[in-house]
């Protein structure tokens, strides 16, 4: 249902030409909340999924997509586990902000190898990430809210 909701209507509602990815809000709130590997399946899924649409070259969003999930994993069991409200939101701060430059070193790679779009690293920054890193950021946090709350009602019964 995420990947269809991703693929036929978000794009239709965009912020200045740029649009938040479900997809990759949905990995967010599922790695912080469940630290299992499971997770990692689910970001390899929903990536190719994701390349099978996007004009970019293919595995650009499964790998992204996986690095995010085991960095937040690898976090969460080496360094600490963030089971308060702010390690949560700073977790998904540092992944938006990761996601987007990842996206930004992974098509310049690929740029190299013929099958990338040639960016220009600031412009892009300035002009579609910074405004996608918020509204992914955003998007995220009230996920992780609803996602506390559906999970707490259900642990409840």
């Amino acid at each position: 249902m995420l990947l269809i909701l991703q693929v036929a209507f978000v794009p239709r509602f965009s912020v200045f030409n740029v649009y938040p990815n479900i997809l990759l809000i949905a990995i967010l709130v599922f790695a912080i909340m469940r630290h299992n590997n499971r997770t990692l399946l689910f970001a390899l899924f929903f990536g190719l999924a994701l390349d099978i649409f996007s004009s970019w070259p293919f595995g650009i969003y499964a790998l992204d997509f996986v690095i995010l999930a085991w960095l937040i994993q690898f976090i969460g069991k080496n360094f600490f586990r963030a089971t308060d409200f702010f390690g949560q939101t700073s977790i998904i701060a540092l992944s938006c902000v990761l996601f987007s430059v990842l996206n930004f070193f992974l098509i310049k790679n690929f740029y190299w190898l013929g099958l990338g779009q040639n960016i220009a690293f600031w412009d892009n920054l300035l002009r579609i990430g910074l405004l996608e890193i918020i509204l992914n950021f955003v998007l995220a946090v009230a996920g992780l809210m609803i996602f506390k709350k559906i999970n707490g009602l259900f642990t409840t019964i």
